[in-house]
């Protein structure tokens, strides 16, 4: 699993400068009444960056479980809007908004999720106001216990992808692909995209690969021994052909490119929509992973003609081992039936050469052979037709007949 280094390392170690404990401190939990005129009085040079230290986190705006159970925007009471002033708030790219209470821990984890997707952030300059991206930040290593762990950091206004932008955008090198499976025989997949470090409100991913379907993110914050925030989202799919077997010949392979263009998507209300996109390792995986190629017959017959690729459901009589196979070896055609046939007579079951073959014709088989284009355009074709019993994927099972094609189509009344 990849471990990068981030910028919430270096903000962390900005944060660990030695800051005067005489300081005097502000109770600043931030209300209904001023939180759209947030204000920072720290003023130390790494104001608006450290946030670590409890004298500095005391001089900030605090988010409380209260504040968010209390407030809202007017006429929608799923959205919260903050709001700073930069001549009250220090604000730069990447900078931090507001830390959370103390009371929110790792126990709380779904809680601060959905209190995030409220919170949108808006720059105020005079009458105007410019929104901005924001994104949940978090510190175990806080050097105080009474310290809150959980911030909330600025994000780069531009779009990364259109601006060109990209180093001011905490996103970058981020994610990571995690717990991968493939189930070979159903060809359905899944694993998680994991974002260390940050939870963008609303985020949402997406691709254009056709066949992924995302779940929406979770917070963990022990994620594999990780220590730190992990936003993980979950995906999984179902590729084409899955359990698919071909007779005679090799499947030829086509590549299958999951989570082509995958993109994630978050917004700050009247900014609509902005997508990070990346490669974050394009899989790469081959339709031979999922074919069965079937060398031990040319193919399955069935009431009109002879079938040469059985695909999903298709393939269930033949591993029930209820199917009748032809295999071609030279002049001499095998006809060789499953060893688990729905045939009652006894004749079948005891049997032996010409009356074993009536039987098995007479349980309902005579009409499909006579009506069978494939055996009426190739039967001539051979001077030998061979017949087995108790057949299997992988054994044409054992010889009870053989006769010539003009003996077997009066048999099944083709002359």
């Amino acid at each position: 699993m990849k471990k990068f280094i981030r910028i919430a390392a270096a903000l962390s170690a900005a944060a660990t400068l030695a800051v005067s404990s005489n300081l005097s401190a502000f109770a600043y939990e931030v209300s209904k009444n001023d939180y759209q005129d947030l204000r920072n009085y720290y003023t130390g040079y790494d104001a608006g960056i450290s946030w670590s230290l409890p004298e500095i986190q005391a001089k900030m705006p605090q988010l409380t479980n209260k504040f968010f159970g209390t407030v809202s925007d007017a006429n929608n009471p799923n959205r919260i809007t903050l709001m700073a002033s930069p001549d009250k708030y220090p604000i730069y790219n990447n900078g931090i908004v507001a830390v959370l209470g103390k009371e929110f821990n790792t126990a709380s984890l779904d809680m601060i999720k959905s209190y995030m997707d409220k919170l949108y952030f808006k720059v105020k300059k005079g009458s105007t106001t410019s929104p901005r991206f924001i994104a949940l930040t978090y510190n175990p290593n806080q050097p105080n216990s009474t310290t809150g762990h959980w911030a909330i950091q600025l994000f780069n206004n531009n779009d990364p992808v259109n601006s060109n932008n990209f180093n001011t955008n905490p996103m970058e090198n981020n994610f990571d692909i995690d717990n991968f499976k493939l189930d070979q025989k159903t060809g359905k997949y899944s694993g998680d995209i994991l974002m260390y470090d940050y939870y963008v409100p609303r985020m949402k991913f997406s691709c254009g690969d056709g066949y992924t379907k995302f779940s929406t993110p979770v917070l963990k914050t022990d994620h594999y021994a990780y220590d730190g925030l992990v936003t993980v989202t979950h995906f999984e799919g179902t590729l084409p052909n899955a359990d698919t077997i071909v007779f005679g010949k090799d499947a030829t392979p086509t590549t299958y490119n999951l989570l082509k263009g995958i993109k994630c998507y978050y917004d700050n209300g009247s900014m609509g929509y902005y997508s990070y996109e990346r490669e974050i390792g394009t899989l790469n995986f081959y339709e031979k992973l999922f074919y069965s190629s079937n060398k031990k017959y040319d193919g399955i017959l069935d009431s009109n003609g002879l079938i040469t690729t059985l695909i999903m459901a298709s393939t269930s009589n033949f591993s029930r081992n209820t199917f009748v196979g032809v295999k071609s070896s030279g002049d001499t055609l095998k006809v060789c039936i499953g060893k688990n046939p729905c045939i009652s007579s006894s004749e079948w079951k005891k049997g032996n050469g010409e009356d074993k073959l009536k039987a098995f014709l007479n349980s309902g088989y005579k009409e499909q052979f006579k009506n069978n284009s494939w055996i009426k355009n190739n039967i001539g074709k051979y001077s030998r037709i061979e017949f087995y019993w108790n057949a299997t994927a992988s054994s044409n099972g054992t010889n009870f007949f053989y006769c010539t094609p003009n003996a077997f189509s009066k048999l099944i009344g083709l002359n």
